[in-house]
């Protein structure tokens, strides 16, 4: 990855340790607003873009949430990120926590394979 940033020149368009709170679209102007903390600045940033692109998958660590009983559990605990295939869950029940586009996907392929049962969690 450092090549090809490198090689591309983009390193200037990236920003560590800056969290995103708002991502706001105006119809009107066609704009994007993003409200940012910038944590090594420690300064609220507020900028307008043209387009935005949300990029938070496989090449992330994932956060695994940890609950009571794990140790003990029987079945396979899997977090989104590691999911490949749906068959294995063919005839068994199915615990989704979680309500991202992500656990909708992997919802929909353990029905279309066969899963016995699913449940799906989540906070509102």
């Amino acid at each position: 990855i450092k090549g090809r940033v490198e090689k591309c020149d983009v390193r200037k368009f990236v920003r560590f340790n800056t969290a995103v709170h708002r991502c706001d679209y105006d119809e009107k102007s066609g704009k994007f607003t993003v409200v940012a903390q910038d944590y090594g600045k420690k300064e609220t940033i507020k900028e307008e873009f043209d387009n935005v692109v949300v990029c938070v998958g496989h090449f992330s660590t994932p956060n695994v949430p940890y609950f009571p009983g794990f140790e003990s559990f029987k079945g396979r605990v899997l977090h989104a990120h590691d999911f490949r295939d749906a068959v294995e869950f063919k005839g068994k029940r199915v615990l989704i926590v979680g309500a991202s586009y992500s656990a909708e996907d992997i919802g929909s392929q353990c029905y279309k394979y066969g899963a016995k049962e699913i449940i799906c969690s989540y906070r509102t």
